[in-house]
């Protein structure tokens, strides 16, 4: 072997020799300075995407962990902030009600949680495991990997309110039971304004086969255009009849409402729901269910069911309330159908 040729041989182990030496450099770098870590929010109230508002002086990334951990602290979303497919966000703080951290997305903002939004989570700080979340407007979006959990692991309080804007994508929603056993969350739908449009929803567990046991809670309030139906792929409610998880229904009235039957879940998918609510408004939530709604001194009937066909594709598998027709309107059915038969 000549020597230019013991030359070359030598020059390129030393260049692949030192381009892996850098490699692992920029990756050390990589890891000890963004995978885990964590920035902060600062500020009592103001606006996420003011850089002045958070520890380091710079708007969250998607290489560190956020924590809205500050006592009473309200952070709100006007503005396209984008999305966080590699940071968790963190939303908890107490010890109680009146200190616990609050998110807000209002109109204009735009929120992509494509990791992991923990809403209400045990351990995220020292001070407390109560979360809100309060949307009015914008856009709160989930990639296919993403989860929304509203309480998220043992003795995390979860609150999550919709009022308007959209919750929207390919991932999951968790109510109640996320990330351990005695996890409590309430996601409620106020009005028609919402819309939600998921792959899964989770309620009272973690996944379909009943992991984690803990207490979901989903609430419709029923106005004047009525309420805006929970839009999933898969609905999953309590699916292994866990007597330590707990899955409640809650509905309500803020007006008269309209006319006809109220669809609460419509279930996109072939398949049926997977498994049932233990109560609706404090009574047992089997099929068939007897339902009073009162308003203005005024009660309207409903039974509960599961086998609902919202899209009347011949799939009834949604969940809904199917109003009972009055005493009086049932009389005069009667009488009407009566006189028909009398003139044939």
């Amino acid at each position: 072997m000549c020597a230019e040729t013991i030359f070359n041989w030598e020059s390129r182990n030393k260049m692949k020799l030192n381009l892996k030496l850098f490699i692992a450099c920029l990756l050390a770098v990589f890891c000890a300075g963004n995978a885990y870590a964590t920035i902060v929010w600062n500020s009592q109230t103001g606006y996420w995407a003011n850089p002045a508002l958070w520890d380091k002086g710079f708007v969250p990334n998607d290489f560190e962990d956020i924590k809205i951990t500050r006592p009473a602290a309200i952070c709100t979303v006007n503005s396209n902030v984008g999305n966080y497919s590699i940071a968790k966000i963190y939303l908890a703080s107490g010890p109680d009600n009146a200190n616990a951290a609050t998110l807000k997305i209002t109109d204009g903002g735009y929120l992509g949680a494509d990791r992991e939004l923990m809403i209400g989570s045990a351990g995220a700080t020292g001070s407390g495991n109560i979360g809100y979340l309060i949307q009015t407007g914008g856009q709160l979006s989930t990639g296919s990997a993403g989860k929304i959990e509203v309480g998220y692991k043992t003795g995390g309080v979860g609150y999550y309110t919709m009022s308007g804007g959209s919750l929207t994508g390919d991932g999951c929603l968790f109510v109640g039971g996320a990330g351990a056993n005695g996890a409590a969350g309430t996601f409620t739908v106020i009005g028609d304004d919402p819309f939600i449009s998921l792959a899964k929803i989770y309620i009272g567990a973690k996944d379909s086969k009943g992991t984690y046991a803990g207490t979901g809670t989903v609430a419709f309030v029923v106005g004047a255009g009525g309420v805006s139906p929970i839009h999933a792929q898969s609905v999953y409610i309590d699916p292994m009849n866990n007597c330590a998880s707990a899955a409640n229904l809650l509905v309500t009235l803020s007006a008269a409402p309209p006319a006809g039957n109220i669809v609460l879940f419509d279930n996109t998918g072939c398949s049926p729901v997977f498994g049932k609510f233990d109560l609706i408004n404090g009574i047992a939530a089997v099929e068939g269910a007897s339902v009073t709604l009162g308003y203005g001194g005024v009660n309207h009937l409903y039974n509960l069911t599961y086998l609902y066909d919202a899209a009347g594709n011949g799939h009834t598998n949604d969940i809904a309330l199917m109003t009972i027709p009055e005493p009086a309107t049932i009389a005069l059915l009667a009488l009407g159908l009566l006189s028909v038969v009398k003139r044939h």
